[in-house]
């Protein structure tokens, strides 16, 4: 789930997303732990201009690996 604004008229080849808890350090950032998009639904009412109905999901390509961040 994230706001429309960030991903709109973006291509889903083009978007990941990194799955953290609340951890999120730039040092440690690695392609590895990304999970890239399959597909975006943005709200069928959204307006770039207004930023009404700023919500949209994006439906993983694959499933998110648990760990101790994530569960």
């Amino acid at each position: 789930l994230t706001a429309a604004h960030c991903i709109f008229g973006w291509s889903p080849r083009y978007v990941g997303v990194i799955p953290r808890l609340h951890v999120f350090n730039v040092s440690s950032w690695s392609p590895s732990i990304a999970v890239m998009a399959e597909r975006i639904y943005v709200h069928e009412s959204y307006d770039d201009i207004t930023l009404n109905d700023d919500i949209a999901v994006i439906r993983l390509g694959t499933a998110v690996p648990l760990d101790d961040q994530v569960n």
